[in-house]
């Protein structure tokens, strides 16, 4: 009996052992190099939380996910584990009163490569990172606040979002929505039929075959490069508006800016009807009949409506003190 009892002690002290190495074993050390390997399914959901440094995401042709590189001189705690078809990769700092350490810019941040299956569908998240990702299939949805975002070879329903960062896209295929608050925005969309842009203090840049656009600023400016387009809507306050399109049977365009000029280029033999109005001291230039804005007898209002062949498509365009300009694309 004694001996049955002290097996069962030394179970359970066992199991305690077991607990507090669970529990402990996500503990990381400043500078710690990290070199992991989990097996997971192709078609995985990676779910990323990421404090500070830099990450990098690269799809590759295995069912693995591995993280490798070196933690932070603040990182506290690296956890890395598999939830049924999910994988969960977190990695955060040491706190500091009501705050988190991010808020210091003293130390180095994390240094980290991710390779994920090239399936896998990565959610991303970080209050203070440098990111870049590129050969996913399966989506994305990146969410950060301090740090600029770079994508490349991407598929499926994709979500860039940073408050204070650049963001770079090349071969950008899908559902496809860019966010910033400050900072440029700077895409190329191969693939997909929508598009959404939006940024505060940023200049839009993006080349996209999508048939519906949106994209809005407030103080920058818009420059968009399309293909056939079914609906486009657009707008900024302190910006200006360039862009390249042609409108199928029944598209419509809508374009507005307030302190910044409008420039749209259409294809050879467009046929839609042009609303054209500028405002306080704004003007209107057709290029492609050569009929003349119609201006006020009091005021600086200019505005011109003319159609061209059997118009199926409609353009509104409007400013208030810069220039609207449509012309033929080159």
């Amino acid at each position: 009996m004694k001996k049955l009892h002290f097996t069962k002690s030394c179970l359970c002290l066992a199991a305690i052992f077991s607990t507090l190495f669970l529990a402990f074993s996500t503990i990381a050390f400043a500078n710690e190099l990290v070199n992991k390997t989990l097996d997971v399914s192709r078609d995985s959901l990676i779910e990323i939380k990421h404090v500070s440094g830099k990450a990098k995401i690269i799809g590759w042709d295995k069912n693995k996910v591995k993280v490798e590189g070196e933690l932070g001189d603040k990182t506290q705690t690296f956890r890395f584990e598999r939830d049924g078809k999910s994988v969960i990769i977190e990695v955060d700092v040491e706190k500091h009163g009501n705050g988190w350490g991010w808020n210091n810019n003293s130390g180095t941040g994390d240094d980290l490569v991710i390779h994920v299956p090239n399936n896998s569908r990565i959610d991303y998240h970080s209050p203070n990172a440098d990111m870049s990702i590129e050969g996913i299939f399966g989506g994305a949805d990146i969410d950060m606040i301090n740090g600029n975002l770079n994508a490349n070879n991407l598929t499926g329903k994709i979500s860039l979002k940073t408050v204070n960062g650049d963001i770079r896209g090349t071969k950008l295929a899908g559902e496809l929505t860019l966010d910033a608050v400050n900072g440029d925005i700077n895409s190329d969309h191969i693939k997909g039929d929508t598009i959404k842009v939006n940024t505060v203090n940023g200049d839009i840049k993006v080349n996209s075959v999508a048939k519906d656009v949106r994209a809005e600023t407030v103080n920058g400016d818009i420059e968009f490069t399309l293909g056939d387009v079914r609906e486009i809507k657009t707008n900024t306050v302190n910006g200006s508006i360039e862009m390249e399109l042609n409108l199928i049977d029944g598209a419509t365009v809508r374009a507005s800016s307030v302190a910044g000029g409008i420039k749209l280029a259409f294809q050879e033999g467009v046929q839609a009807k042009f609303d054209l109005e500028a405002h306080a001291g704004g003007n209107i230039k057709n290029r492609i009949t050569g009929e003349q804005a119609s201006k006020a007898k009091y005021g600086q209002r200019q505005w011109l409506e003319f159609s061209t062949g059997e118009p199926t498509a409609w353009v509104d365009a409007s400013t208030v003190t810069g220039r609207i300009e449509v012309k033929l694309r080159p």
